[in-house]
């Protein structure tokens, strides 16, 4: 699996959604998802997934947190489910 990660400038956080940027993403993210790839956007702390048919606000990031992606084939196309797992909390 590769992960593309692009960090982007919190002064000018909605940048990557402009042209030429934005469309360039969603064809990183096509390719990348034909090769079991991502495009993962960072806006500060916040993640962002780009999918070649939407883009999934994951939130604010932390480095323990975890991934979780899913893949569904409903005949025509893939289906990507993604969520945000966060490290548990400890149990005492």
């Amino acid at each position: 699996m590769s992960i593309l990660v692009f960090h982007v400038d919190a002064g000018s956080p909605l940048t990557w959604r402009e042209e030429p940027y934005y469309s360039q993403l969603k064809r990183l993210a096509r390719s990348g998802l034909e090769h079991n790839g991502w495009v993962n956007i960072f806006v500060g702390k916040r993640l962002i997934v780009i999918l070649p048919n939407k883009d999934v606000d994951c939130g604010m990031w932390e480095p323990s947190d975890k991934i979780s992606y899913q893949m569904n084939w409903n005949g025509f196309d893939w289906e990507v489910e993604v969520h945000k797992v966060p490290q548990e909390a400890p149990t005492s």
